[in-house]
């Protein structure tokens, strides 16, 4: 009787063990209004810097001959990925309230919840892309990897556009924001690796009772 109850715990701190390897997906949408918007350059002022944040829409628009450029940006939250975790795949669903143009590119770098001026300089590009009414733009793994390991708690994106004449409108927070979405695999805390250790070793003594 004792050894079937050893074998039963065993198994249940196995079956743990297998648990915390399972794959898990975050769902992450922009949670507040300054987690997205656009960097404006206004225009006729000869240059492409920009010179201040609209906050209520996500713009992608570049028009040359008012000297007019306008980049989208995005901080998202993944302070909730667990550290060490395995990250297996990530993509952005944008929801587009008006479009014209070609095709435009996404640029990562590290957030800080807040977009401001000077998000806009982002020079990690990560992907291309054509804008739909809903887009779904696939995200290098390795990017957010790179966050996670670094112990970062925002992805930040910048959308540039690609040509001349291009204007894109994204729905921003509150109405559609963009969405982030991780499938990761966490790595067991050490604990819970002990726990496996425990479970193995309670299954081979029964087995050898037996």
């Amino acid at each position: 009787m004792k050894c079937a109850w050893i074998a039963v715990v065993a198994s249940m701190m196995l079956f743990v063990f297998a648990a915390s390897l399972s794959a898990a997906v975050a769902i992450i949408p922009i949670a507040a209004d300054a987690g997205d918007g656009t960097a404006v350059d206004i225009a006729g002022d000869l240059n492409y810097d920009a010179d201040l944040i609209m906050t209520f829409d996500i713009n992608c628009l570049l028009d040359s001959a008012t000297d007019h450029l306008e980049q989208g940006l995005m901080e998202f939250d993944i302070s909730s990925i667990p550290a060490g975790s395995i990250i297996n795949s990530a993509d952005v669903t944008l929801f587009e309230s008006v479009g014209v143009g070609g095709m435009i590119s996404i640029y990562g770098y590290i957030g800080d919840g807040v977009v401001t001026v000077g998000d806009e300089l982002a020079s990690n590009h990560l992907a291309t892309f054509m804008p739909g009414a809903l887009t779904t733009v696939i995200i290098p793994p390795a990017f957010l990897q790179g966050l996670v390991n670094n112990g970062d708690s925002y992805a930040g994106f910048a959308l540039k556009p690609g040509s001349d004449g291009d204007l894109y409108i994204f729905y921003g927070y509150p109405i559609l924001p963009p969405v982030l979405t991780i499938d990761y695999t966490p790595v067991p805390e050490p604990s819970t690796v002990g726990l496996f250790v425990l479970g193995g070793i309670g299954l081979a003594l029964y087995r050898r009772r037996k």
